[in-house]
C-alpha cells in the first residue's frame, strides 16, 4: 500500500502483512517491503503487485512459489 509516497504495511494479522511489517521494523529497503507485501496473491498477480508499488517482481516471484510449498 502506498500512502502519500511512502510505503506502509497495513494493519491486519495475515501472515504475509506480518512479514512485511517484520522488514519494515528491521529497516529493510522498500524495494524488499515491497517484494513481501503481495505474498498472498497467486504468482502473476503479486508480480504485477509488486512492480507497481516498488517491488523486485522476480524476489515477489520466489517467494510467493516458496510460501505455496512451505504452506501446512
Amino acid at each position: 500500500m502506498v500512502h502519500n509516497g511512502a510505503f506502509s504495511v497495513p494493519r491486519s494479522e495475515d501472515r504475509h502483512a506480518s512479514s512485511a511489517r517484520c522488514a519494515a521494523r528491521c529497516c529493510a529497503s522498500h524495494q524488499t517491503i515491497a517484494s513481501l507485501a503481495p505474498r498472498s496473491a497467486t504468482t502473476p498477480i503479486a508480480m504485477a503487485v509488486a512492480s507497481e508499488i516498488g517491488g523486485i517482481p522476480s524476489l515477489t516471484a520466489v517467494l510467493v512459489i516458496s510460501t505455496v510449498y512451505s504452506a501446512p
